[in-house]
């Protein structure tokens, strides 16, 4: 989630507390609202400076090593050794916390997870790691494209939309998919295994459903445009129209968003270079070695302990895996230089296409030809009164006499298909495809099957008590002889209250109970263009890909972090200890080294009036001298009392400066 997700998600008073921190305090005040104040680079770059030194060291550990994945305390300490102390790094923690750059959530159990927002993530990268190296501009006559360009994930979405409409999807008693209709949709995939090859996805009938299905299907269920009922896979018309008219970008932006929700990867180096990825143009070529070298120049290496090949293939991989989604491109130079460029632009702020601009082409043979630039509320109508032949660039559509049928089945007049044709149809409909069109949706309806609810009574008494009471009239449609009545389905539990009142009480004979028996319908969005997607957060938007990187199934923590609960020690420690150096009694001296031990804080020590500053590790004592074992300036050392003749607690944040 990105951080206006969170902040939303916060009581007022927690953030009016962030909201009164001095950071912010001037910026506020020049009309800057606070979501802009935690991931715009721009005004990052100026809250960076008023940040203490713990707050800026923590910070920069934190984007370094633990990116924007969910974590924990006891995974940080395992990580940070002697780059920062504990207590620092607590203390760190908590001021960070205090000032929104990094959210917490309470886990079952009470115990805290934390996250650094990945839109604020992105924009500290920008902030505290240099900038990748600016290149000339790479031509596309130089470059010879490799791999295939993938239709696109927008497309298999649209797909599984598609057959879900026109088709009752059944799920077994586990609930999953039936194999048959899973083998028909699978097939409908322009993704394949080979684009997933180098991600490992853990999923809910792992041995069951191929990975470039359960990922598709995955984002339909997360973004709730399907739910899965008890019985059958059903469409969720109100999100399905606001997902329609959204643009290819804003779709690509909210699936990329999602995306990394639950396939963030794993390794924080490639988080951090795929932060400085989304600065590179849209469109532009751009060489896969120069991401490389800026990790290798961000001192990013040695810090991960990779080489550069192992760090180009992983990259590479990577890369692959949005080739198949329509992403990304790669290529390949004349000087033999892997490059790649963004088919999806990341940055664009351009709204929906003129409908009326994009048209397709109906041919006298009734095939339509669409562009690939054709709007998906187009798409979707189109869906409605004809059968895909081919899917390509250009994806190819047949009008037929079944596909008049299915539409005239699913709610479309045929003034209803002769307008939509007309109006996007780029040179208008040929008279021989509407001759036929015409013919086609008037046999439609001319005789009907119809699923009615009886009622029968036993005698032909109870029929004339029911067909002579006001009461029950409303509920009848008409009678059949002398025991039958035809009843309105839809009102039939109101009925049976009105019977059971009126001393009757009724028996069911076959009859299917509840709306989820009721075929899957195609609704017709065409008269209504406007609309909206709002991605929503909800703990019932899980889909089937298991993921320990979203924070969906945990509570927000609405408590202010308190500077107390860092050192709840403190207030039993004498105040003298902090404020000066002092000599002591060398029993004393053992008891502060002790607490400095405990609570993993410092010990300024001075002689001669040289100050030094270290990290106790550990107390002994030998032949009645006291040894400590510590840290100093990254440097394991060991101090004899005779090292020191002053010292002072040292608890970073409180006596530090």
């Amino acid at each position: 989630m990105n951080c206006e997700k969170y902040l939303s998600q916060l009581p007022q008073s927690y953030l009016r507390e962030i909201q009164t921190q001095s950071t912010y305090e001037k910026l506020m005040k020049h009309g800057h609202d606070l979501k802009d104040c935690l991931t715009s680079p721009q005004l990052l770059a100026e809250c960076y400076e008023k940040l203490n030194y713990i707050e800026k060291h923590t910070l920069s550990w934190l984007i370094r090593n633990v990116g924007y994945e969910p974590f924990e305390w006891k995974h940080i300490i395992s990580l940070v050794e002697d780059q920062l102390s504990k207590a620092e790094l607590k203390m760190g923690l908590t001021l960070l916390r205090q000032k929104g750059i990094v959210f917490t959530f309470r886990k079952t159990w009470g115990e805290h997870i934390y996250v650094i927002p990945k839109d604020a993530f992105h924009a500290w990268v920008k902030v505290l790691l240099p900038e990748i190296k600016h290149v000339s501009c790479i031509g596309d006559e130089v470059v010879q494209p490799l791999d295939r360009l993938g239709r696109g994930l927008i497309f298999d979405l649209f797909q599984l939309m598609i057959y879900i409409a026109k088709n009752e999807v059944s799920l077994t008693q586990d609930k999953m998919i039936k194999k048959r209709q899973l083998q028909k949709m699978c097939n409908l995939l322009d993704i394949n295994e080979d684009d997933l090859q180098f991600i490992d996805l853990k999923y809910m009938g792992q041995d069951f459903y191929p990975k470039a299905f359960v990922l598709v299907y995955d984002l339909l269920l997360r973004l709730k445009l399907a739910e899965q009922k008890s019985k059958h896979v059903e469409l969720n018309k109100d999100k399905i129209h606001g997902w329609l008219v959204q643009n290819s970008c804003q779709m690509n932006k909210i699936l990329y968003e999602v995306w990394h929700q639950i396939c963030m990867p794993n390794q924080v180096w490639l988080q951090l270079i795929w932060a400085k990825m989304e600065t590179i143009s849209y469109d532009m070529w751009y060489p896969i070695q120069e991401l490389v070298n800026w990790i290798e120049d961000s001192q990013l290496m040695s810090c991960y302990g990779i080489e550069k090949k192992q760090c180009f293939n992983q990259l590479l991989n990577s890369m692959k895996v949005f080739v198949g989604f329509g992403w990304i491109q790669l290529g390949k130079t004349d000087n033999n230089e892997m490059v790649f460029k963004w088919k999806m632009n990341l940055n664009s702020t351009a709204k929906p296409l003129e409908h009326d601009e994009i048209q397709f082409y109906i041919q006298a043979d009734y095939e339509v030809l669409v562009p690939s630039n054709v709007p998906f509320h187009i798409r979707w109508e189109l869906e409605s009164m004809s059968e895909m032949t081919n899917s390509d660039v250009i994806m190819h559509y047949s009008i037929t006499k079944k596909s008049i049928k299915t539409a005239r089945q699913n709610g479309r007049t045929t003034n209803d298909i002769i307008e939509f044709l007309n109006k996007y149809s780029k040179y208008g409909l040929p008279d021989n495809v509407k001759k036929s069109v015409e013919d086609w949706s008037e046999q439609v309806g001319k005789i009907v099957f119809q699923e009615v609810l009886l009622l029968r009574c036993a005698d032909e008494k109870t029929f004339h008590q029911l067909n002579d009471n006001p009461l029950f009239q409303p509920y009848i449609i008409t009678k059949l002889g002398e025991k039958d009545f035809i009843i309105q389905k839809n009102l039939l539990k109101e009925l049976i209250n009105k019977l059971e009142k009126n001393g009757y009480t009724p028996l069911f004979s076959s009859l299917k109970q509840g709306s989820e028996d009721e075929k899957v319908q195609f609704p017709s969005f065409n008269k209504t263009v406007n609309g909206s997607y709002i991605l929503e957060n909800a703990k019932e938007a899980n889909g089937l890909v298991n993921s320990n990187k979203t924070m969906l199934y945990y509570e927000m923590e609405h408590k202010f972090p308190n500077i107390k609960d860092v050192y709840p020690i403190l207030e039993e420690i004498p105040p003298i200890w902090l404020k000066q150096y002092r000599s002591y009694h060398p029993s004393t001296e053992k008891e502060i080294i002790q607490k400095a031990i405990d609570n993993h804080v410092y010990l300024k020590l001075r002689k001669n009036k040289v100050e030094r500053m270290v990290l106790p590790q550990k107390i002994e004592e030998k032949e009645g001298d006291l040894l400590i074992h510590a840290f100093e300036k990254n440097k394991d050392i060991t101090l004899f009392s005779h090292d020191w003749e002053e010292m002072r607690l040292i608890f970073p944040g409180i006596n530090d400066k």
